[in-house]
């Protein structure tokens, strides 16, 4: 299994029903997400269930929230079309599974209708981690790489972070 590094950021898209699927042990999609090593491991899971264009979205754009500010505009209207053509746009490799509006919105922002903002994927965001949270975590959670990792060891993901 070959695990990447991953983009060193943090959710900073809560989601008040992430308490919803706490499961087996002590550890939520939340939390896991927040842990460089959660991280990998459910990059793994989500690539063997074939919906790994979630959690790339996922990480890109919430990457893209955070350095929103600091970036220049070119660097910034990049990774925007970076976004917009490998997850939002119809054709795009790794489409995301959103409803049309949050991609006419997006398309919308792309074509010069509105302006680019810090928040423009932040529907998206929201979709793709309800998505994750009430079909992919629970998956992940029956797993022998989550009982394995997880629940057989004493791991604290506070430590990585």
């Amino acid at each position: 299994i070959m695990l990447l590094p991953a983009a060193g950021v943090h959710s900073c898209y809560g989601n008040s029903n992430s308490d919803v699927l706490e499961g087996e042990g002590d550890f939520d999609l939340k939390e896991v997400l927040g842990s460089e090593i959660g991280r990998q491991l459910f990059k793994v899971h989500m690539a063997n269930e074939l919906n790994i264009e979630n959690y790339y979205f996922w990480r890109e754009a919430t990457l893209w929230k955070k350095t929103f500010r600091s970036e220049k505009e070119h660097e910034r209207l990049f990774r925007f079309r970076f976004l917009v053509q490998n997850f939002i746009d119809q054709d795009a490799i790794m489409r995301i599974n959103i409803p049309y509006e949050m991609q006419r919105d997006v398309m919308g922002v792309l074509n010069g209708e509105k302006p680019i903002s810090e928040n423009v994927f932040d529907k998206c965001v929201s979709e793709v981690y309800l998505l994750m949270l009430t079909h992919s975590w629970p998956r992940f959670m029956r797993t022998d790489l989550y009982r394995k990792n997880f629940l057989a060891q004493d791991i604290d993901l506070d430590l990585e972070q």
